[in-house]
């Protein structure tokens, strides 16, 4: 009897581990799917919105968030007591997303190989050359847990010595982004 209570119980935790696992890997996609789609509408709002155009060349690489103390700023005032800078910092620098056409539809990809023309050392005409006005790279978005808030930091590069960075902090409003702020925006 007690063999038979060993063998039942344990196949028992074995269900309930394996529903558990499935459960949680459903969860991870249908979150994936989720930042996936506000993804890109976050970055055609921004483009079309803010930045006023129908198209941008945008860098493959994305770009890295420069600093912790303009993540603080935008946690305070989201007023998420459950947000850390800290911890979004350690996920944006853990997050090895590329753009893609699938969440920068709106966008040319400019890839590494091809911004070989770019290296130095570069005149300006070889950026005019290549890219028009300029170029952006822009970080993977960070969300608050319930994507009513998000995260970007963005560089404008237009030359070798022309460009500005900056990271912005954006509201879903029914369901529409709204840019609310914007912090430590610097020109180069």
């Amino acid at each position: 009897m007690k063999k038979y209570n060993y063998k039942f119980i344990s196949v028992t935790l074995l269900i309930l581990v394996h529903i558990t696992a499935c459960t949680q890997n459903h969860d991870q996609l249908d979150h994936k799917k989720k930042e996936t789609a506000e993804t890109v509408n976050l970055l055609n709002y921004y483009v079309k919105q803010e930045l006023k155009k129908d198209s941008i060349i945008l860098f493959e690489t994305t770009a890295k968030y420069t600093s912790i103390l303009d993540l603080e700023k935008a946690v305070k005032d989201i007023g998420d007591k459950k947000l850390n800078a800290i911890d979004l910092y350690r996920e944006a620098e853990r997050n090895k997303m590329q753009w893609s056409k699938e969440l920068a539809p709106m966008a040319t990809i400019l890839t590494e190989k091809n911004s070989r023309k770019l290296r130095s050392p570069v005149v300006l005409s070889d950026y005019t050359t290549v890219l028009g006005d300029g170029f952006y790279r822009i970080s993977p978005p960070l969300y608050s847990k319930d994507f009513r808030f998000a995260m970007l930091y963005s560089e404008y590069v237009c030359g070798s010595r022309c460009g500005e960075g900056k990271m912005l902090l954006f509201r879903k409003d029914n369901n529409i982004w709204k840019l609310i702020k914007t912090y430590n925006s610097v020109e180069f």
